[in-house]
């Protein structure tokens, strides 16, 4: 008897990777850097086999080894691929397949509900041709097959908004001063910052779609640019700076720089901060400004790290981050809870059936 594909949501982020699944009764949440690096037969064989226990880094997809993330990282030079270019079997499908391993842990059929930036969205059937099919996964001394079946995909801001105006089944609103009113969501993220405009009753104004190249990847080229010159001395023999770790920096002030100590950046970070939300609102007046939206939402894991200068920027007098109980420090993934809620409303009124 074919299985029941279960639905997989991923948002495949310039600075990470994120999902959620199902797997019975349990719910799964994962996120992990965006990075990865291909390593031949013997290269891989090496760090496997005198790894103590089976390292969670490290998989095999369709008979190509890979390593992911920090570790990924460090087994070669990585470049991150846009637009029509990462909707490719050897990159947006690796990424997927190592997602779906990670969350599952099983073989399963998958009903992919996949993001994308509103500027991608020339792109989608490449993204979901990029998807479909068997994939045959290697990891921790275990074999895993995914057969993704079928799927649909949805603009990123789109699952900030739903994420935060509906119901955990999809099938009501949560907050009804965002059913009655018009809400602009920003979705700032790891190289793009998206809009989208919801009028009242959800309604989805796709014309209002759209993507700027305003993102943390960039504040985090020029942090490291600027740190770099302000500290020559002390970072001469250093190589290329952990991004996390310059995010990190940027958002507390405080660079630990581990073995060299830890740094006062505070100056830098706030400079840094500042000149990222200048570029946002910039991107937000071209929207028209406050007297056009009852709501500003924001979503994305950069709305995060800007908040309080946004706040300051924007001067709006409803401004929601895209977390129904209104907490931060799962805002990176609220794109893909959304992009739960929105697949059980669209079964809910039948658009879709798997």
């Amino acid at each position: 008897m074919p299985r029941t594909p279960l639905p997989f949501f991923f948002d495949c982020g310039n600075y990470g990777i994120k999902s959620r699944s199902s797997n019975g009764s349990i719910t799964t949440e994962d996120h992990f850097v965006h990075a990865f690096a291909q390593l031949d037969d013997g290269e891989f064989k090496r760090v496997t086999a005198q790894a103590s226990k089976p390292d969670e880094e490290y998989f095999t997809v369709n008979g190509t080894h890979y390593a992911i993330g920090n570790k990924g990282k460090r087994h070669g030079a990585f470049e991150r691929r846009y637009g029509a270019k990462r909707y490719n079997k050897d990159y947006y499908g690796v990424f997927l397949a190592i997602a779906m391993t990670r969350s599952f842990q099983r073989s399963t059929d998958v009903y992919l509900v996949g993001s994308h930036a509103p500027g991608d969205v020339d792109y989608t059937n490449d993204l979901l041709d990029a998807a479909m099919g068997d994939w045959v996964v290697g990891w921790q001394g275990s074999n895993y097959k995914f057969s993704v079946k079928d799927g649909f995909t949805y603009h990123e801001p789109l699952g900030g908004w739903a994420n935060t105006a509906f119901r955990a089944d999809g099938k009501a609103y949560a907050r009804r001063d965002m059913n009655d009113g018009v809400t602009l969501v920003l979705d700032i993220g790891g190289y793009t910052t998206d809009g989208l405009v919801i009028d009242p009753g959800g309604s989805i104004d796709y014309s209002t779609a759209n993507s700027v190249k305003v993102g943390v990847l960039n504040a985090v080229r020029d942090f490291e640019k600027n740190f770099r010159t302000q500290n020559a001395a002390l970072l001469k023999t250093v190589g290329t700076l952990n991004e996390s770790m310059i995010n990190e920096a940027i958002r507390t002030g405080i660079f630990d720089l581990r073995g060299l100590g830890k740094i006062d950046c505070a100056a830098l970070a706030q400079e840094t901060r500042q000149s990222l939300v200048n570029d946002v609102y910039g991107f937000y007046e071209s929207y028209g400004g406050a007297t056009e939206y009852n709501n500003i939402l924001l979503t994305g894991g950069g709305s995060e790290l800007l908040y309080t200068e946004l706040l300051a920027a924007i001067q709006h007098t409803t401004i929601l981050v895209a977390d129904p109980k209104q907490e931060m420090g799962k805002l990176f993934l609220s794109n893909v809870r959304g992009g739960e809620k929105w697949y059980l409303l669209q079964k809910a009124i039948g658009s879709i059936t798997a």
